[in-house]
């Protein structure tokens, strides 16, 4: 019971040192951005072929995991996001979000349950990993049912 709380407080506290650091550490501008400031003619130079504009959290998120994890996306993902008008940086927000509201969710409500009902500590830790790449595929998930749907309505406007 003890162990739990302490393995708890050492998560949280990680967790809030995390959090410090990525508000503390600044932003990396896109390149592309940069070069059109410089620009005396005033014209976009349109680099890059990942809109990786950071709007909002999750587009922040996302850029930041497609900049560091380098992902690629392959062109049918690339497709269905431009139908529903969505960013590459926006998908892998929510990716990257679920996956870790995967992992920290059945953590947490495992350790509760082991204080309540006395279960063995392993069972938070074998539900945080599977949690998480269910959480990671989520997205995926999402993203194929409103393709058919935008893809239907697509045909019946066109017809």
């Amino acid at each position: 019971m003890t162990t739990s709380f302490a393995i708890l407080a050492g998560m949280l506290l990680a967790a809030g040192l995390v959090a410090l650091a990525v508000a503390i550490l600044p932003g990396t501008p896109r390149l592309a951005d940069a070069l059109d400031r410089l620009d005396p003619t005033g014209h976009p130079s349109g680099l890059g072929s990942i809109d990786l504009a950071a709007v909002t959290r999750s587009d922040r998120l996302g850029s930041w995991v497609v900049r560091r994890l380098r992902l690629r996306v392959s062109d049918r993902t690339r497709t269905a996001l431009r139908m529903q008008a969505r960013t590459v940086a926006e998908f892998y927000g929510d990716k990257a979000a679920l996956a870790v509201t995967g992992a920290v969710l059945p953590t947490v409500t495992g350790f509760m349950a082991s204080y309540a009902f006395d279960l063995p500590l392993y069972v938070p830790a074998i539900a945080a990993p599977i949690g998480a790449v269910i959480g990671f595929f989520v997205p995926d998930l999402q993203l194929r049912r409103t393709t058919r749907a935008a893809q239907s309505s697509a045909v019946e406007s066109l017809l």
